[in-house]
């Protein structure tokens, strides 16, 4: 989160965004090439951290192949933040983006609960602003499996599919609204 938020703020703070922009590059190629970047970042990081867990599993007995499945859906949460933090970096300067960022990312394991407060509301209004609020807002839950796999719950088949497509689609979604938003932007 903290290295997508200071990248494109930091490239125009630095006046090196003017350098890149001055060859034959599109806006969005700036921002979507610096998603790539930290997506290969985290790719590392991820792997990394991942084969020093399950070295340690291993050495303590412990294999579960659904753990697999659980980094897997935690990296590309890591991915969907990542989309989140790129779009604010365009938008805001870093301490914003990085309280905007955190906010989302909070909110996005707490979607669950506009359901139920949708289910106990009486006014239509209410129930469509919450039901508005549940579609724009990221849903993190999808990502979120560590819980089932430690407590041996099985997975539901599917979930991986599932998490990806809306990864895929609100990732998309967020990150062509990024790449809109530093084409209008301005630098000084």
């Amino acid at each position: 989160m903290l290295l997508g938020i200071g990248l494109v703020s930091r490239e125009i703070e630095r006046r090196t965004v003017y350098v890149l922009l001055a060859k034959p590059m599109h806006r969005a190629e700036f921002v979507l090439g610096k998603y790539v970047g930290l997506v290969l970042t985290l790719l590392v990081n991820t792997g990394v951290m991942a084969a020093v867990f399950v070295a340690v599993l291993l050495a303590k007995g412990i294999a579960d192949p659904a753990l697999g499945v659980a980094i897997v859906m935690l990296y590309m949460e890591f991915l969907l933040i990542t989309a989140l933090a790129i779009l604010f970096s365009c938008l805001s300067n870093p301490i914003i983006s990085c309280l905007l960022t955190l906010a989302l990312y909070v909110i996005g394991h707490l979607v669950w609960s506009l359901d139920l407060l949708r289910a106990r509301l009486a006014s239509g209004a209410a129930k469509a602003a919450c039901t508005f609020l549940s579609l724009v807002l990221p849903n993190l839950a999808p990502f979120d499996i560590k819980g089932q796999v430690v407590h041996g719950v099985p997975v539901a088949p599917g979930s991986l599919a599932f998490a990806a497509g809306y990864l895929v689609l609100y990732g998309g979604a967020v990150l062509a609204l990024a790449c809109a938003t530093f084409q209008r932007k301005e630098l000084q």
